[in-house]
């Protein structure tokens, strides 16, 4: 019943102050905070009854003292609202990666693999085939040095054979003195050589040229022997060739020397004539 009435005499109060008709009169103050329990109490039912007057009583504009007043008490009951941080803007998920599908696939690892299979095998069968192209070239380039040895080789032999075919020109038309007009003996193949011995008189040069020799048998040679007073001298072998003159020359001749005589001879040397005598010499003609 007290709480009642204490109730009735808040809100009595409250709306007398709202409602006062001397604006000069002071406002109805409320009691100082923690001036003890009662005080309290009848604070809070005061400002609950001016909550409620909202709904009972048509409105009013209230004093502003009274409006500052319970705007405090307002602020300082309400909790704090507990500021939040600004909400952060979305951030786009990243692209999720598949590594199934980075994965080669085993039909495109076979090509790759037949690809690099033929590349090899064009790199094989050209490495081959250069092989052969060098291999091809360095027989050709030893076959040309051979070639080119053998014709330098036969260049100086030519060049030899030359000097000596003018040395025995020289001879025959300028320094020979006599020459030996060789004449063949008959035998039973019918051949016909000739020959000729230019001899110098200074020195005893001379120079034996046949044509119409026949190559010797196999097994024998053709020997060309000096007749001296003393008896026949064995001049050595003579080299004949087909389809070409053969040739002597030598700087000397042994002394005595009055004719001169081709034979054919075994193969070997001979201190006298045995075999069968083909040419002899045993005129000159004075130049």
């Amino acid at each position: 019943m007290n709480e009642r009435n204490d109730h009735d005499h808040a809100i009595a109060r409250a709306i007398e102050g709202l409602t006062a008709s001397d604006p000069a009169a002071p406002p109805p103050t409320l009691p100082p905070r923690g001036a003890g329990e009662e005080a309290d109490a009848l604070t809070r039912e005061y400002v609950e009854a001016l909550a409620l007057l909202a709904f009972s009583d048509e409105p009013a504009v209230p004093d502003p003292a009274i409006r500052r007043r319970l705007m405090s008490e307002v602020a300082r009951a309400a909790p704090v609202a507990e500021t939040l941080p600004p909400a952060r803007a979305d951030v786009p998920p990243a692209p999720v990666v598949n590594l199934a599908e980075r994965a080669p696939q085993p039909a495109a690892v076979n090509r790759w693999l037949l690809a690099m299979a033929a590349m090899l095998a064009l790199a094989v069968v050209g490495v081959s085939f250069l092989a052969g192209q060098v291999s091809a070239q360095r027989v050709a380039i030893d076959q040309l040095q051979a070639a080119g040895g053998l014709l330098s080789q036969q260049t100086y032999l030519l060049s030899e054979l030359l000097a000596q075919k003018e040395q025995n020109l020289k001879m025959v038309t300028v320094t020979a003195k006599r020459v030996y007009p060789m004449r063949p003996v008959a035998n039973e193949r019918g051949e016909m050589p000739e020959g000729r011995i230019y001899v110098c008189g200074r020195h005893q040069q001379w120079y034996l040229s046949l044509s119409d020799l026949p190559p010797p048998p196999e097994g024998k040679e053709y020997h060309l022997w000096f007749n001296t007073d003393q008896g026949p001298i064995d001049g050595g072998p003579i080299n004949v060739f087909a389809e070409r003159p053969a040739e002597r020359a030598a700087p000397y001749m042994p002394p005595g020397t009055r004719s001169f005589s081709i034979t054919l001879e075994a193969k070997g040397p001979h201190n006298a004539p045995e075999g069968e005598l083909i040419l002899v010499a045993d005129r000159s003609i004075q130049l």
